[in-house]
């Protein structure tokens, strides 16, 4: 992969350069190795007002990456405190899912003893305590520690985990997650941990995945992985196993997801519970129980609440998702003197306000609050355009939260970052399904296949033919293996309907009926599919192509009895017009328009307009068969009885 060229400005107060060849002595504070290095990446930065300039080595022994200059962070400062940083990473700044994700795979009986080190503001501990029915006990130096303790209801200690505190243990558990990257000294973290640790215990650790940086990152992931000024040595795969068995730990396991690495490391064999919907249940239900004693609009209920909705919307928990925006309407009336299902826009000034000035407006999390309301409103049935609006809030609150963290250079809150972008998808799915044309080009500049294809089947649904036919061009006419299976099946049918419309092209009927049956697997959904292409091939007198159907469809309409479906007339009748077109098959001809004739006769009075359609058929087939004298009765029977029989039926009549 090619290097990108020049600084890159990752934020407002940071810049990196990628580098080509450059290499230094130095030895790792993983492993030990001493030797030349090459030197990956350049950092600049400024930041709360402590500048750096440092770069990142690569050890070419265990495959950690670290700084050349290992600083030692002031994490006792009280300057996030100042700015409004507790109330953002209580409502919406930490990452609790991923917190307690690797606890809930840690099988280990309620009342065991747990050590949370590194865990600011506490939520690790608190899952611990509160999901679990752990004892607990925390170690922080930070100031969030104490917010934390307090608010929480925790047993946080500020300050470092020293070998002074050994006497307390052992722990059963030990979590430090997003800690040893901060450490110069790493190896003598994780001795000092497995003296911690019980004989049986299990020490879990979560750290950025070294191997994840490269040049293909955008700017703020790659910022979001170096945190210049903090993250010191960034442990790979291969760096964290070695350090832990090095540590004197016997069973190691190191999980790779992604952007992160997660590592759990015991003297003893150890089995980890997998069940991801068992461990997702446990983690929602902790959201709503702590959700539900919180302090009324407080931070945290808030944050429970709002991550509540999120999970549970991700989750399809419908019941989990209705009580929390409960439980989250009340928070902001008790708060903020509002109800979000009343909130038609963002409080005034909230665009450019300061984390701190924001937080007093509204909710931190509001964006990913109104976002997953929305989303919940479509499962349930709602229509694009009534949610709308909440989609277009959502976007502005998301807008309001990353101007406020980008004027303190705190970075962009990366959940927001997503979601932002799946509201713009969802928005212009809103034009698309409007039938708007503007959405086709807004799609195609996306670059997402998946929106793109979603786009289309909405358009096609709202009757845009000709729009969905020029983003289906623009798409390359046909979807991919990585389109999802429901999505490749709504496409199959829609562009099935779209060959059938005005616009559609009905030499590619067959083909498109092909790739319905592939995906379809509902029967009334294949025989509908299998008669409307029958239909339409008829009216559109591709005779041939409607022949090569029959074997399919004659079936069908062999076995279709009244009541009929409106198709299923539909197909009865043009199969009495296929018929008719060859000496063979005029019998049948015959039967086809008389089962649609004697069906209307009976359903209205006059009778409905393909009645007499059926009618001419019947007639018409009926001479070619020689049977004239059964024609003329049949006029007999029905022409002089109604007043708006058609005038050529009166005139075969009198013919006769």
């Amino acid at each position: 992969m090619s290097l990108p060229s020049g600084k890159l400005r990752l934020t407002g107060q940071c810049e990196a350069e990628w580098l080509t060849g450059a290499a230094a002595e130095a030895i790792c504070p993983n492993c030990g190795h001493q030797g030349r290095m090459a030197e990956l990446i350049d950092v600049d930065y400024d930041l709360l007002g402590t500048t750096g300039h440092y770069r990142v080595r690569l050890c070419p022994h265990c495959a950690v990456r670290f700084t050349s200059v290992l600083g030692t962070v002031d994490y006792e400062g009280d300057e996030l405190v100042e700015i409004g940083w507790p109330a953002y990473y209580a409502q919406m700044g930490a990452g609790i899912w991923p917190i307690s994700d690797p606890l809930t795979r840690i099988a280990k009986p309620s009342g065991a003893k747990a050590l949370e080190i590194g865990g600011a503001y506490g939520f690790g501990l608190d899952f611990c305590v509160n999901a679990k029915g752990w004892q607990g006990v925390g170690y922080d130096p930070s100031p969030l520690a104490k917010i934390g303790a307090q608010e929480l209801g925790l047993d946080i200690r500020q300050g470092y985990f020293t070998e002074d505190m050994l006497g307390d243990g052992p722990w059963d558990v030990i979590i430090s997650t997003e800690v040893i990257e901060h450490l110069n000294e790493p190896p003598a973290f994780l001795r000092l941990m497995r003296r911690a640790i019980a004989e049986d215990g299990i020490l879990l650790l979560t750290t950025p995945n070294a191997d994840w940086i490269t040049p293909a990152l955008s700017n703020g992931e790659l910022y979001a992985l170096l945190a210049p000024g903090a993250h010191v040595v960034l442990q790979s795969p291969q760096s964290l196993r070695m350090a832990l068995e090095a540590a004197g730990f016997a069973h190691v396991v190191v999980r790779a997801e992604k952007s992160a690495l997660v590592a759990y490391a015991s003297p003893s064999p150890f089995v980890l519970e997998e069940d991801f919907a068992s461990r997702r249940a446990v983690y929602r239900r902790y959201l709503q129980s702590r959700a539900a004693v919180a302090q009324a609009g407080s931070d945290l209920q808030i944050g429970f609440a709002g991550r509540a909705i999120f999970d549970s919307v991700n989750d399809q928990d419908e019941a989990g998702a209705q009580t929390a925006w409960s439980v989250l309407n009340d928070a902001c009336a008790a708060r903020y003197g509002y109800r979000l299902e009343e909130l038609a826009a963002l409080p005034p000034g909230a665009e450019a306000d300061s984390l701190e000035g924001l937080g007093a407006k509204m909710p931190l999390g509001l964006g990913m609050i109104l976002f997953s309301r929305a989303m919940q409103r479509l499962a349930a049935g709602e229509g694009r355009q009534a949610v709308r609006p909440m989609l277009v809030l959502a976007g502005q609150a998301i807008e309001a939260l990353q101007s406020a963290l980008d004027h303190r250079s705190l970075g962009r809150d990366r959940l927001s970052v997503a979601i932002e972008t799946v509201v713009r998808t969802e928005l212009l799915l809103c034009d698309a399904e409007a039938g708007k044309p503007e959405a086709a080009e807004a799609l195609l500049l996306m670059g997402d296949k998946v929106a793109g294809w979603r786009g289309f089947v909405a358009l096609v649904n709202a009757g845009a033919y000709e729009v969905a036919a020029r983003l289906r061009v623009g798409l390359g006419n046909e979807p991919d293996a990585r389109i999802p299976a429901g999505l490749l099946r709504d496409v199959a049918i829609t562009s099935l309907h779209l060959e059938l419309s005005a616009v559609g092209n009905l030499a590619l009927v067959a083909e498109r009926l092909a790739a319905v049956l592939r995906v379809e697997r509902d029967k009334a959904q294949r025989k509908s599919a299998l008669l409307a292409c029958f239909v339409a091939l008829v009216n559109g007198q591709k005779f041939t192509e409607a022949r090569a159907m029959l074997p399919q469809v004659d079936p069908i309409l062999i076995a279709i009895a009244p009541p009929y479906a409106d198709i299923e007339c539909d197909a009865l009748f043009t199969a009495g017009v296929l018929f008719l077109q060859e000496k063979k098959t005029w019998p049948r001809s015959a039967v086809s328009f008389a089962r649609v004739r004697d069906w209307l006769l009976k359903q209205a009075t006059p009778p409905a307009p393909l009645f007499w359609q059926a009618l001419r058929g019947e007639v018409m087939a009926l001479h070619k068969l020689n049977r004239g004298d059964e024609a003329r009765a049949l006029l007999e029977s029905f022409v002089p009885v109604y007043p708006d029989a058609p005038e050529d039926l009166l005139a075969m009549l009198e013919k006769s």
